[in-house]
């Protein structure tokens, strides 16, 4: 009987520290990280001038004060308008400067730049409502709103995909080509292309 007890607390000893141990392992991790950009951008965008925009855009004021003409007699012509009025230059233009803010957003972890093109400048009239076109040009961009406006700008400090980069356009539309058809009081004209691109530099 002894010796039994005996045997048993021996035994009992001898795995207590095995049971009681802890075994500690440190694993280092990696992660191969690429090099990635994310463009944000709408497949399509209508623009609603309002016909006070556009007399603005076109003229500065409305009416359009086109100065004094001395009539000798009154049978004598007023003559061309064109001609004869003093029209500004200034800001008269078949060309109206478009601001879109916020036309895309990019996220990148290495440094990018932004190029915008007109791969389509014609906006057609659907023959209905609207006849001819209206056409654009002169698209550039800027980042951030930091000023420079070019057709391509950089981010060489993107910090990281937790930030957003804002990308504004602007283009100038040719109104002088497009008319409306009776009895339409609005015609949208369509499908021309501003193409946003990102590549890293």
């Amino acid at each position: 009987m002894k010796k039994t007890l005996l045997l048993g607390l021996v035994v009992m000893t001898l795995a207590a520290p095995l049971a009681l141990a802890q075994a500690t392992g440190s694993t280092s991790v990696y992660v191969d990280f690429p090099r990635i950009a994310i463009l944000y951008y709408r497949n399509s965008i209508t623009l609603q001038p309002s016909a006070t925009d556009l007399i603005t855009a076109f003229a500065g004021a409305n009416p359009v004060n086109t100065g004094s003409q001395t009539i000798s007699s009154f049978t004598a012509a007023l003559g061309s308008l064109e001609g004869n009025a003093a029209t500004p230059a200034t800001p008269f233009s078949t060309n109206v400067l478009t601001t879109i803010n916020n036309f895309y957003q990019v996220r990148s972890n290495y440094r990018f730049q932004v190029t915008v093109s007109i791969t389509d400048p014609t906006l057609q009239g659907d023959g209905t409502t609207g006849s001819g076109n209206i056409t654009m040009s002169g698209v550039a961009t800027e980042l951030n709103d930091n000023g420079t406006w070019a057709a391509t700008v950089q981010q060489p400090n993107p910090n990281g995909l937790g930030t957003i980069h804002k990308g504004d356009v602007r283009f100038n539309l040719d109104f002088s080509g497009a008319s409306l058809i009776p009895p339409a009081t609005t015609a949208t004209f369509g499908d021309g292309v501003i193409q946003t691109t990102v590549a890293f530099y």
